[in-house]
C-alpha cells in the first residue's frame, strides 16, 4: 500500500513520528537543491536509524519542486535496486516540501502520462508493492537528519556550479 500524507504537522509532532516510525520502519530523508540557470540541481537522500547511510547525486529539473522529486525518485530507486536489503518492515520517506508530495497524491489518484517524472516516481511505487510505503512531509529542518540531507543535498547542488 502506498500511503502519502501532505498534512501539516508540528515541530513537536515531526518529532513524535520521526521517533516512533524509526523504531517500526526504514526511515529515509529526502531532499533536493536547485541550480536555476543550469536546469540541474542536487539530491539526496539519507536512511537512518541502525545502519544509516546516504546518497548523493546530481539530476536534470526545471524547478525546485522538480528538484524534489528527483530525490525522492532516486530513494525509490535505491528501494528497488535492494529490495533484498530491506526486511518486512514499512518504508518511510521524509521530504520537506510539501508541494511535490501533493503532487504525487494527486497523480496517485489520478495518474496520467503527462508528467514524466511522477510517472516514474508512481511505477517505482508501484513496483515495491509488497511493502507499506509512507512519503510525509515534514517541517523544513527542524530535525537533525533532514538538516544533514539538506546539506548533501546542497553539496551535491554545488559540485554542478
Amino acid at each position: 500500500m502506498i500511503y502519502i500524507n501532505d498534512g501539516y504537522c508540528s515541530k513537536k509532532e515531526s518529532l513524535d513520528r520521526c521517533k516512533k516510525l524509526m523504531q517500526t520502519s526504514h526511515v529515509f530523508f529526502a531532499d533536493g537543491s536547485f541550480v536555476a540557470e543550469k536546469n540541474m540541481g542536487g539530491y539526496a537522500f539519507m536512511k537512518v536509524g541502525n545502519k544509516s547511510f546516504y546518497k548523493k547525486g546530481i539530476d536534470i529539473a526545471f524547478s525546485p519542486v522538480e528538484m524534489e522529486l528527483q530525490a525522492i525518485k532516486h530513494t525509490l530507486i535505491y528501494l528497488n535496486s535492494n529490495q533484498n536489503k530491506f526486511n518486512e518492515l514499512d518504508i518511510v520517506i521524509f521530504n520537506d516540501c510539501l508541494q511535490s508530495i501533493s503532487k504525487i497524491k494527486n497523480y496517485i489518484q489520478n495518474p496520467n502520462k503527462s508528467n514524466k517524472i511522477l510517472e516514474e516516481i508512481f511505477m517505482l511505487l508501484l513496483s515495491l508493492n509488497k511493502k507499506n510505503i509512507y512519503i510525509y512531509w515534514i517541517k523544513k529542518e527542524i530535525l537533525s537528519y533532514h538538516e544533514q540531507v539538506d546539506s548533501l543535498s546542497k553539496a551535491a547542488r554545488d559540485f554542478i556550479r
